[in-house]
């Protein structure tokens, strides 16, 4: 069961000015969420709004850092002028702990002029087909993965990834056609456009290499006599001196999983 909890914060900022807000200011905002237990992975949506005071004079949110404890993992967030909103979970693995998301925001009147961090580049798919490796070149210290299945038309997996360039799943592909889109942001939080990688999973049957295709192998107790050391029956092959192959769990073949990349666009 997946859970979703949702916290809205307007905060007030800590240092004030005679006449108002200062101009460069930082919002510091801590917040802890409780997993709980036996929930499968728990999702957690925080949001922190600009304070009237900042919005009365023409200010806006220029900047974000985000950090999340323990194994909890950001699956996507967004910024604004004027808000800030990001999405965590939390994995099976630490239930029962408290999870804390620190988020520092950074307030100015004057807009940004920097350029938006270049979109990524180099796309790659590599190791195995169910499970592959996802690679890309850029110079971002934040990068947003999403996974979709192109059959389906479903997302499969988000991701917020810190100062990394390649990405490994928790999940297992089937054969069918998939999407990968990564887009890259600095600590400005302003994303660049998004650049996708389409490949695909199929697979194939194959002899088996253990038994060579027949679907049995000798029997590991009595080495393919059919007896024991007694002469007696065999009592693992009941005196056939095969047993049934393992690695094709007698089929004769196995199923292979093959990986093809078709390009970045």
């Amino acid at each position: 069961m997946r859970s979703v909890r949702f916290s809205v914060y307007t905060l007030i900022i800590a240092a004030f000015m005679c006449f108002g807000i200062a101009r460069a200011e930082e919002i510091n905002k801590e917040f802890i969420h409780h997993a709980g237990w036996f929930h499968g992975v728990t999702y957690f949506e925080d949001r922190v709004d600009l304070p009237e005071d900042a919005l009365a004079q023409k200010k806006m949110f220029v900047g974000r850092t985000v950090i999340v404890s323990e194994k909890g993992f950001i699956v996507r967030e967004e910024m604004k002028a004027n808000y800030y909103y990001v999405k965590v979970g939390v994995p099976d693995g630490i239930m029962g702990k408290d999870i804390t998301v620190t988020v520092n925001l950074r307030v100015d009147s004057n807009p940004l002029t920097a350029p938006i961090v270049d979109r990524p580049s180099n796309l790659r798919v590599s190791g195995s087909a169910r499970s592959p490796e996802f690679g890309w070149s850029g110079g971002g210290t934040y990068t947003a993965f999403t996974l979709l299945n192109m059959d389906s038309g479903t997302t499969l997996y988000e991701r917020v990834l810190m100062t990394t360039q390649s990405h490994k799943t928790d999940l297992r592909l089937d054969e069918g056609s998939y999407i990968f889109a990564v887009k890259q942001s600095d600590g400005t939080g302003r994303y660049s456009p998004e650049t996708k990688g389409k490949f695909r999973v199929d697979s194939h049957f194959e002899r088996c290499k253990n038994c060579h295709g027949h679907g049995e192998v000798d029997c590991s107790y009595c080495h393919g006599s059919g007896h024991d050391i007694n002469h007696d029956r065999c009592t693992w092959c009941h005196g056939h001196g095969e047993v049934e192959c393992s690695s094709c769990d007698g089929r004769g073949e196995v199923k292979v999983y093959t990986l093809s990349f078709g390009g970045e666009y």
